[in-house]
């Protein structure tokens, strides 16, 4: 349950929260059984989009944002750019993070061009 509350949050975010006392009502977090049901229904792609430009900037001047989604758990990242030449610069920041984080490649990223 609180895999899912927590936007499907990995399994070394699940323990870090857990070894801070952070779920009080709970006394064990099955940690394992995260893990194998991630993996079981991972199709091991992931899928992006951009969308824009918008009539109003943001704050920081943005007309686009692209978004990455894992299409296993629907986790999905935005970033807000500029321009769209900057998705390529976005997509890297985002690979090197969710390839640090978990520890694993980048297998199919999936884009409508």
């Amino acid at each position: 349950m609180w895999h899912h509350r927590l936007g499907h949050m990995n399994e070394k975010g699940m323990q870090i929260l857990h070894s801070r006392n952070l779920f009080p009502s709970l006394k064990h977090v099955d940690l394992e059984f995260v893990r194998i049901v991630s993996m079981e229904n991972r199709r091991e792609s992931d899928s992006s989009n951009v969308w824009g430009p918008t009539q109003v900037s943001s704050l920081s001047g943005s007309h686009y944002y692209v978004t990455f989604i894992d299409d296993a758990t629907r986790k999905s990242w935005i970033y807000c750019i500029q321009n769209k030449s900057d998705v390529f610069d976005s997509f890297k920041k985002w690979k090197d993070l969710v390839e640090n984080e978990t520890g694993k490649r980048l297998k199919c990223p999936i884009s409508d061009n």
